[in-house]
């Protein structure tokens, strides 16, 4: 205590010079007695000066009042500024309790000692006392409202603990209070860079300096990044609002009157386009505008012209000098920064050495905070995009929809106020989504270049690699993808959504098991990250890693975690594993994705909307009304549905744009009066409806996925509707009267074509014209359109939406085709456009729901007439008007239906298309450059000759193989083995012991995964036979040797090139189809060398389940002559009516095909309505029976009859009937061998599977050279029938068939359905 009153007294001395402040002050109060009290310090210290003074005076003690207690009082805050340096060097030393202990001895000498108290609260803080650290900091801002270290601690403290209402009070009353002063003490127009304050006037505002302007700038951004963590968007985006505004001399602001802010809510709308958010964002779009001298867009719509407006980095950073003048600071900063910054301050296209010189004087950090603030608006806005506008996600600018451009304005002035590597990968996701928009690749490149901005600021940014590996992957680059999902991984190994686009980038490059790997990563990381769940249940499904995978709809085997495989032969056990596994997970998932789409545009729907609609089609909303019900959706009268406003939304607009399509075809063509193309108008999307929310379980994992039918239907109309939300949300819309809402713009119709003349004009377009599937089973039908010499005349396109592949394939399809166009460089608008030039009148889409699709085509509506065909065995959701199939494959109606589509019928085969006859590697293309024995028959090669040649190959490919071991195979790839069919294969191969099964490795990973499953099943049998006792000694022996010898009679060999592939498949005796989702490809491959083909068609419902069935049904069978097919009705150039009249198809009500219920199929003409009478299959048992497909024995003699008289010029009545009378004979021979080929072929459970094929394998019914007599019975009838008796080969007749129900539904269409 000496020490530190002669430290006092030593000040005291020297007070009327300079006070020297000792900074080791630290040292002399450690020394002192700290548990001395201090209250009496001043009273102490009075005294011994007194003393002194008395002395050296020889005065009274009664002179003391002379004493200078002014000067002592100053010279004792003096020392206690010394001594909270010295609590300020304990505390950075953390000796926390020190601190205190000199903060609370300046509090007992001067208990409202603010700093004290503060530094008080940090070291309880720090001390992690919360409550005690509270009580401080309240106290401190209770004497100093805009201490504004303590306010930030506070208000930190409140959200650690949750308390974020106080936290919310405390910032904006903060932020209130300091407005509200300033706008009562400055006056600064609003955007505007007039200052005219003196600086003095600055310090009346309650911020003393730059710094305090940049510490409460901080608080206000504080309270929009606690509102938006609390999820409340609309909230955030109205406080990063004000601050953006404030800082740029906009002082009115208030929360309690966000509606000068134009943003938040709808009915946020400010009165003038120079004020709020709005006004900012016109401002900047007219600074580009002009910049790049462009004519003023006031919309900010999408259009082809708007490439010129989305300007580079470098041109972005110009923008804040653009706006607020030679130094480039907003309005309140430039008026705070007048008073310590020069004047002379130059304009930078950089702003490198302008930060620096900024940076001393805290400009750098208040700048950063207002581009933040933006940065944040920004992003809110961006995300508001896919939301719904009834959620608090969605928020408005000015009354509506921001879009896309003005977003993009708003952060270029973030991004120039402050560079930030985050701002650049913003607006690099923002151009990527223009991509579509404008030209082929532009928003591609426009992104990357904001993308390379972003890492020349940060090279180590995970967000904008992962956002790069997007691109690239978009591009078709996935080596270049991999490389920027791997770096971002490696900048931030918790990064989720990078770990999941890894693991995706490694699927797709084969690498299964790095996939899985990464896959399991990111759902350590996030558990509940739903992208990377079902990106692992597709990889792992792909792979038959079964373990953990649980059961699903209609499944009856599991897996456990000791990948040992659970019958479920009862309820208990199914009980038990319900919850079990990643499939219930997933399933669950789906349902709440679900029922998080069905409410996707509440609110939205209006009766102003459908007043629009109804006043666009003159009266025609009761027709689409009742159109969209085949989508399962009701409205009626005014009546709006409870749920899926969204989906109702999109429908209509699409029914409107068709059937405004159709009324011009009408007016022009039929009715031939003038018209002007503005009459027949479509309406856009209304601006408040965001883009709809996917469900993570795409079309195509719906095959193999244990899924209920609704379910399946609901995800492929999900993906539909999302495919037309982003196309017509890109429509732009037309000028109209200030009475009409701009919520409810009006778009422009595509022309309809003009009527065929003589041509029907058929466009096909398909990203597979390469090196696909596709291309191998269709390469033909392309130049045989158009040369049957049939009645149904028609042209067709070939549209390939990738380059060529330089592939045999791609060469022939380009060279055969009437006319092929390389559309592959074009944007989407421009295929459209080409598509309308060519007069396309049917459009076909050979992609569907698979990779390389271009689907928005289809979504446009551009065409009166479209149909899913080939590509994918599924339903569309709805983006096409027809579905092709036949009635196996998609037979009676069911009343859980699948499809959207109106179903159209090959009548005379199979829907699927295969072209082996002339591709295939034994075709007639190759038996006619070799000396083979011809069989007269079929052209090709005899049976005899391919026995031979099958069995030289059966002995090079498997040398060891005994002769009588039977080969069962499957060449699918292994995504489509399901537990339970491969249980059912391992029990084949117990009780067929002289037989192997022969897989492939697609992809090798799945090998060890099988075999362990094989080995498990075989170890768990052995056991449960030696347990039960149920064999004798001998007989026991026998089962376990045959158990012992199934691992080793399982093969796998590597996938081969296709030709090799169709020539070594023929040697499989019998090929076990998968039910869950059938052989497609490969199963013609194997029914054209005469392979028989076990199958389930384990679904009504679901037809990727039911291929096989159509295929091996239709292989065997009398076709008919393609004179029958094509000859039937004369048409030439015959009215649609008269044709109507002629098939039974005419509709009397315009446009009805859109007036009929929920999933229902349409069947055209009388030979239709009798084949779903006499032959839908299945039948109600579910057995597949056979019936003449040809419409009866009548009818085709009839046919026939005519034919023969309109060819010949008389003729024999009595040869006539003889030679009907053969043909009756062969008929029915021919069915009677397709009906015993389908009986043996086609079975109705997977207990029925499992005993036919022990029945065709049985030992015993091998003729005399050893041979199974029922599979070489099989294999004869199906080699011989292929080419000859059979139509699935026959590409003609399927070309023909297609010409004539294309034309059937462009009569119906023509006729209003």
């Amino acid at each position: 205590m000496e020490l530190v009153i002669s430290y006092i007294l030593s000040l005291y001395s020297s007070s009327k010079q300079e006070p020297v402040s000792l900074r080791g002050i630290y040292t002399v109060i450690g020394l002192s007695d700290s548990n001395t009290t201090m209250s009496n310090l001043r009273d102490l210290v009075l005294t011994i000066i007194q003393e002194r003074h008395l002395k050296g005076s020889g005065m009274n003690i009664a002179h003391i009042d002379k004493v200078d207690n002014v000067a002592i009082s100053s010279i004792i805050s003096l020392a206690l500024e010394d001594y909270l340096f010295a609590g300020c060097v304990a505390h950075s030393l953390d000796d926390f309790h020190r601190s205190i202990q000199l903060n609370e001895f300046i509090l007992g000498l001067n208990h409202n000692y603010v700093e004290a108290l503060f530094n008080t609260a940090t070291a309880y803080l720090s001390l992690s006392q919360i409550e005690t650290a509270t009580k401080y900091f309240i106290k401190t801002i209770k004497l100093r409202p805009l201490y504004f270290d303590a306010i930030e601690q506070l208000a930190s403290i409140y959200c650690t603990i949750k308390n974020y209402k106080d936290c919310v009070d405390l910032l904006q009353v903060t932020i209130d209070y300091v407005t509200n002063l300033m706008a009562r003490r400055l006056c600064i127009k609003p955007l505007e860079n007039s200052i005219t304050q003196k600086e003095q006037i600055i310090f009346n505002t309650g911020l003393k300096d730059l710094n305090d302007l940049g510490s409460f700038l901080t608080l206000w951004q504080m309270l929009g990044n606690v509102q938006y963590e609390l999820g409340k968007a609309r909230q955030a985006a109205r406080t990063f609002a004000g601050l953006a505004l404030f800082s740029m001399g906009d002082l009115n602001y208030s929360h309690t009157d966000s509606y000068k802010l134009g943003i938040g809510y709808q009915t946020d709308i400010v009165d003038s386009h120079n004020k709020g958010i709005p006004g900012l964002a016109t401002m900047i779009l007219k600074v580009i505008q002009d910049s790049q001298h462009t004519s003023v867009i006031t919309t900010g719509t999408v259009d082809d012209d708007m490439s010129e407006l989305l300007i580079p980095p470098q041109e972005a950073m110009k923008m804040r000098f653009h706006l607020f003048g030679q130094r480039g600071l907003p309005g309140i900063i430039e008026l705070f920064a007048s008073a310590v910054l020069p004047t002379t301050m130059n304009k930078h296209a950089d702003s490198n050495s302008l930060t620096i010189e900024l940076n001393s004087f805290d400009l750098g950090r208040i700048l950063v905070v207002v581009s933040n603030a933006l940065l944040n608006l920004s992003k809110i806005l961006q995300d508001g995009l896919t939301a719904a506008p009834s959620s608090d996600n969605f928020v408005y600018l000015n009354g509506i929809a921001p879009t896309p451009l003005m977003i993009f304005c708003l952060y270029t002035l973030s991004l120039s106020l402050g560079p930030n590597a985050s701002t650049a990968n913003n607006i690099g996701i923002l151009l990527t989504g223009f991509e579509g928009k404008l030209a082929k690749g532009l928003g591609f490149a426009k992104a990357m270049r904001y993308y390379e901005y972003g890492l020349s600021i940060d090279p180590n940014h995970p967000h904008i690699y992962t956002n790069l590996g997007s691109l690239h992957k978009e591009q078709g680059d996935l080596p270049l993808a991999v490389k920027m999902y791997s770096l971002a991984v490696k900048n931030s190994p918790g990064f989720d959504i990078a770990l999941t686009n890894l693991a995706a980038g490694y699927k797709d490059l084969g690498d299964i098991t790095r996939s899985i790997e990464f896959y399991r990563k990111a759902l350590k990381v996030n558990a509940s990250f739903i992208e990377a769940l079902t990106g692992l249940v597709n990889c792992v499904g792909g792979v038959c890693y079964w373990i953990g995978r649980g059961f699903g709809f209609n499944e009856t085997v599991v897996v456990n975690d000791g990948g040992q495989v659970i019958e479920l032969v009862n309820e208990d056990e199914k009980v038990k594993y319900q919850k079990y596994g990643w499939v219930p997970t997933l399933i669950k998932v789906v349902n709440n994705q679900i029922s998080e789409f069905d409410q996707w545009g509440q609110g939205v729907l209006t009766t102003e909307f459908l007043e629009r609609i109804d006043q666009l089609s003159e009266g025609g909303l009761q027709h689409l009304s009742s159109g969209i019900n085949e989508f399962g959706l009701e409205l009626k009268e005014d009546k709006l549905p409870a749920s899926r406003h969204g989906e109702v939304i999109i429908r209509l607009v699409e029914k409107l744009q068709k059937y405004q399509q159709w009324r011009w075809y009408q007016d022009k063509y039929k009715v031939k009066k003038t018209v002007e193309s503005n009459k027949y108008m479509g309406i856009g999307l209304p601006s408040t409806l965001s883009l709809p929310p996917t469900v993570s379980v795409l079309p195509f994992h719906t095959f193999t996925l244990p899924l209920q039918p609704g379910q399946i239907r609901r995800i492929s109309e999900i993906n539909a509707i999302k495919v037309s939300a982003t196309v017509f949300s890109q429509r732009t819309g037309t000028k109209q009267s200030l009475e009409i809402p701009s919520s409810l713009k009006t778009i422009e119709v595509y022309p309809p074509p003009c009527p065929p003349s003589p041509d029907l004009v058929i466009g096909y377009i398909s990203s597979d014209f390469v090196n696909h599937p596709l291309a191998h089973l269709m390469q033909n039908v392309f130049r045989l359109h158009g040369t049957q010499m049939n009645k149904y005349p028609v042209k067709v396109i070939v549209y390939a939406t990738t380059a060529s592949d330089g592939s045999k394939y791609r060469q022939h399809i380009e060279n055969t085709s009437e006319q092929f166009r390389d559309v592959s460089q074009l944007s989407t608008p421009e295929i459209i456009d080409q598509i309308i030039q060519d007069g396309v009148h049917v459009l076909v889409n050979l992609n569907g729901f698979t990779k390389g699709s271009r689907n928005e085509i289809f979504a446009a509506k551009a065409v009166p007439v479209s149909i899913g065909l080939m590509g994918f065995a599924g339903s569309l959701g709805g983006l096409c008007d027809y579905i092709w199939a036949d009635n196996i494959a998609i037979p009676e109606k069911q009343q859980d239906w699948v499809y959207a589509e109106k179903v159209i019928y090959n009548e005379e085969g199979s829907f699927f298309c295969c072209d082996h006859k002339q591709s295939a590697p034994d075709s007639q293309t190759f038996i006619n450059q070799t000396n083979l024995p011809i069989d007269p028959l079929t052209q090709l090669a005899t049976f005899e000759y391919e026995t031979r040649v099958r069995t030289a190959l059966r002995k090079q490919l498997f040398p060891t193989l005994a002769e009588d071991v039977i080969i069962l195979g499957n060449f699918n790839q292994l995504y489509k083995i399901d537990p339970a069919i491969f249980v059912t294969w391992l029990k084949i191969m117990e009780r067929v012991e002289n037989c192997i099964l022969w897989l492939l490795r697609f992809p090798a990973e799945g090998e060890g995964n099988l075999r362990l499953i094989t080995q498990n099943w075989v170890a768990a049998h052995k056991e449960e036979y030696v347990k039960k006792g149920k064999y004798n000694a001998i007989e026991l022996e026998k089962k376990l040797k045959i158990l012992s010898t199934i691992p080793t009679r399982l093969i796998f060999t590597a996938v081969a090139d296709k030709d090799i592939h169709i020539t070594r498949s023929k040697i499989v005796d019998l090929f076990l189809d998968t039910p869950e989702c059938n052989a497609h490809t490969t199963a013609a491959d194997v029914l054209w060398n005469g392979t028989p083909i076990i199958t389930y068609p384990r679904y009504k419902y679901k037809m990727s389940s039911r291929v096989a069935a159509s295929l091996v049904a239709n292989v065997v069978g009398r076709r008919s002559r393609p004179h029958q097919i094509c000859g039937d009705i004369s048409h030439g150039s015959t009215e649609a009516g008269q044709r109507g009249k002629a098939t039974g198809y005419e509709s009397e009500e315009p446009f009805g095909g859109l007036t009929q219920g929920s999933g229902s199929t349409r069947e055209y003409g009388p030979s239709d309505s009798h084949l779903l009478e006499s032959s839908q299959l299945p039948r109600d048992d579910d057995k597949l029976k056979v019936e003449d497909t040809n419409g009866g024995v009548s009818d085709s003699e009839e046919a026939c009859k005519k034919t023969q008289d309109g060819d010949q010029d008389g003729g024999s009545d009595e040869n006539a009937e003889k030679d009907l009378e053969k043909d009756q004979q062969s008929r029915e021979q021919d069915l009677a061998c397709r009906q015993w080929v389908i009986e043996q072929l086609i079975v109705d459970s997977e207990q029925a599977y499992e005993d036919r094929v022990v029945e065709l394998c049985d030992y015993d019914s091998r003729d005399d050279s050893g041979r199974v007599a029922p599979l070489v019975k099989l294999r004869q009838i199906l080699y011989t029938y292929r080419t000859s008796q059979g139509n699935l080969f026959d590409t003609a007749q399927w070309v023909c068939s297609f010409e004539k129900q294309a034309w059937k539904m462009w009569d119906q269409w023509v006729m209003g359905g």
